[in-house]
């Protein structure tokens, strides 16, 4: 599937439009690859209560690929309720095999057998100028351990 027909396929709309989305979702799921480290989800889970917390999304929950978690199916069935809209967002930084086709193709099997469900797919994380004042951040961070 080339990016065109992947974004055509997600029908959001681009990050550049920011937008209420209370009116348009039941629910946002925040999809990470997952770890058995103890504690590796905090960051998202941090996110999903800061992004819920801001009033602007109605629930805003997390699962992951690995089973370590809440799995993409379970967290989507839990969800799920007749004529439901989800938006599913991948939770990484770039186009991959997960964002293009693991996740995908979860959401496309999962809408087969809940027809009744809408579910939209997001985009990756992707480029954005936060993510460069977030890494400068941190190389400041480690600029500053060095000089002391």
């Amino acid at each position: 599937m080339s990016k065109k027909e992947y974004r055509d396929e997600c029908l959001v709309p681009p990050a550049s439009e920011r937008c209420d989305a209370s009116h348009v979702f039941d629910a946002i799921i925040l999809v990470e690859h997952g770890s058995r480290m103890l504690g590796a989800a905090r960051s998202i889970e941090k996110v999903a209560q800061a992004l819920q917390a801001s009033g602007r999304y109605p629930l805003v929950t997390t699962c992951n690929l690995a089973m370590t978690r809440q799995h993409v199916e379970e967290t989507i069935q839990r969800l799920g309720r007749q004529d439901a809209t989800l938006l599913v967002l991948p939770y990484f930084l770039d186009d991959g095999v997960h964002s293009r086709g693991d996740i995908p193709n979860i959401v496309r099997d999962i809408g087969k057998a809940y027809p009744s469900l809408k579910l939209v797919m997001g985009m990756p994380l992707g480029f954005d100028p936060l993510l460069v004042e977030l890494v400068g951040k941190r190389i400041s961070e480690c600029t500053k351990r060095i000089e002391g």
